[in-house]
């Protein structure tokens, strides 16, 4: 038996769509962090629900071995976009995809999603703004990170779950660990 919490000592670290009065009296609609208020309890459950649906959907995918190699064969495969710029695919054995990729796989972007600044905060700052931006615009190209609407804020596709945790998952034959293991 497996039992998820979630606690938050600072819900403004959660962010959802309200009306925002500013200090000349205008209001506006706009992503905004939670109040620290009894009005945003209810909003704020629905965010901690969420992200615990989430976390346990991968956890739950940790197990399952059997992933068809067409979904490794999509992401590792370079693209075309509309405008026909071609984006590379994710190699297992480049050290920058691989530390991405276990970036992307970490809990907390089950929690609150990946923004620009998480992810480049969790890969150590090395990467600049650019690069980051490009890793992130890759990964959209390749359906593993979907946008939420209304704000910046990325969360892993059912594909990018299945696919990553196979790939990096020793016991499957289609996992890159297993063939990078035979290689060694």
């Amino acid at each position: 038996m497996l039992r998820i919490e979630n606690t938050s000592n600072d819900v403004t670290f959660y962010r959802h769509y309200r009306e925002v009065v500013r200090q000349d009296g205008s209001r506006l609609c706009k992503n905004a962090p939670l109040k620290k208020q009894l009005f945003s309890l209810h909003d704020l459950h629905r965010r901690m629900s969420a992200a615990c649906r989430r976390y346990l959907k991968h956890l739950g995918e940790l197990d399952d071995a059997e992933i068809g190699r067409h979904n490794l064969d999509a992401i590792t495969r370079s693209k075309r976009d509309q405008r026909q710029r071609s984006w590379r695919g994710i190699n297992f054995f480049l050290a920058e995809d691989l530390e991405l990729v276990l970036a992307l796989l970490r809990g907390e972007g089950h929690i609150a999603g990946w923004t620009h600044r998480r992810l480049r905060a969790v890969l150590g700052g090395q990467y600049s703004s650019g690069q980051v931006s490009r890793m992130l615009r890759r990964l959209r190209e390749h359906g593993l990170i979907r946008r939420i609407g209304r704000s910046f804020t990325y969360y892993l596709t059912a594909l990018a779950n299945k696919a990553l945790v196979a790939a990096l998952n020793p016991t499957s034959a289609t996992g890159a660990c297993a063939q990078r293991k035979s290689l060694i």
